[in-house]
């Protein structure tokens, strides 16, 4: 694909003009139109977009810029804006963008270093995978490159790229707390983080539960700043678990550091890697995560959750007080 950056005023406005139509399909009618008046005349003019009522897409425009961002309710609270210069060579083009490709396709570019800039870290990496999102190295330098603007699944890369945001995370961590409903109506990546959330929480809270019940006392594992997200102590021995939201190399080698550290072998702790369960439970990279664990004397545990209970399976053989404590 052979990308130009676009600097004309007017093509700027088109694609903007095309983005709002696909946020209006997107939205599905919620749409709030506004402007400021100064003066001499209109000073700012946008709309705002949403299709529940916690986040919401804004775009702006004044006569220095175009912007798209993305805002948590209450307080309006911006976790991601994407800001293009309207007129004349500016030395911030660079860090954002619109870009043509041959088939006539308009595509928004953000610099890594200016997502970085508002706390979105390590983007090209966690939006890997995304249909709607892609590196991309225009002018000799490196983008995220979201779009078309003109397929509703720019909106939902949008949407996934501010939900790296630390407050965006925070949020939803309050969701996943609050166990608040998130329908398939809810943007489709944020879907699957919130989902990733719950089940980390509901996982650490059955498996602390099952220790109070087996008379452990619930204790702090930790060293530093990494802490395992159960630990339980009585006097014949004592378990520590983390869990991690993901069946990867990269968060497995993370959630096995993370609990070696926190809880390290001569704290006396028994220690469990808790994982959802695969879908294939002939899973070969499954079964290598297992054998990693178990160098690190980590036992791994999968963890199902069915209609809000959790089932848990150790992958290798565990002591008899631990089997009882997870069946």
């Amino acid at each position: 694909m052979s990308l130009r950056i676009v600097d004309a005023d007017l093509q700027l406005n088109q694609a903007f003009d095309l983005f709002e139509r696909t946020l209006k399909a997107w939205a599905g009618g919620r749409t709030d139109e506004w402007r400021t008046d100064g003066p001499a005349g209109i000073v700012e003019e946008g709309a705002t977009y949403a299709r529940r009522d916690d986040v919401y897409v804004s775009v702006a425009m004044t006569d220095a810029a175009a912007s798209i961002a993305v805002a948590l309710v209450p307080g309006d609270v911006v976790v991601l804006e994407i800001a293009l210069p309207r007129r004349g060579p500016a030395r911030d083009r660079r860090r954002a963008a619109l870009a043509v490709d041959d088939n006539g396709e308009t595509f928004l570019l953000a610099a890594e270093e200016a997502l970085r800039a508002q706390g979105v870290r390590d983007a090209f990496r966690r939006m890997a995978g995304h249909a709607a999102a892609k590196r991309a190295r225009v002018g000799g330098r490196d983008y995220l490159m979201l779009g078309p603007l003109g397929d509703p699944a720019a909106v939902d890369a949008l949407l996934a790229l501010a939900a790296l945001h630390p407050t965006f995370e925070a949020h939803l961590d309050r969701l996943a707390r609050l166990d608040a409903p998130t329908p398939a109506t809810l943007y489709r990546p944020v879907e699957t983080l919130a989902h990733a959330h719950r089940f980390a929480q509901k996982a650490a809270f059955a498996l602390a539960a099952r220790l109070r019940a087996a008379d452990y006392e619930i204790v702090t594992a930790a060293t530093g700043p990494f802490v395992a997200d159960v630990a339980g102590r009585r006097e014949d021995g004592a378990i520590a678990a983390h869990v991690t939201r993901a069946v990867t190399p990269a968060a497995i080698a993370e959630a096995l550091g993370v609990l070696g550290l926190a809880a390290p072998a001569q704290q006396g702790f028994f220690r469990l890697l808790i994982a959802p369960a695969p879908r294939d439970a002939t899973d070969a990279n499954f079964a290598a995560f297992a054998d990693a664990a178990a160098d690190l004397d980590i036992a791994l545990v999968c963890a199902d959750i069915r209609d809000d209970e959790v089932q848990f399976q150790a992958i290798a053989a565990v002591p008899s007080g631990v089997a009882r404590l997870l069946a």
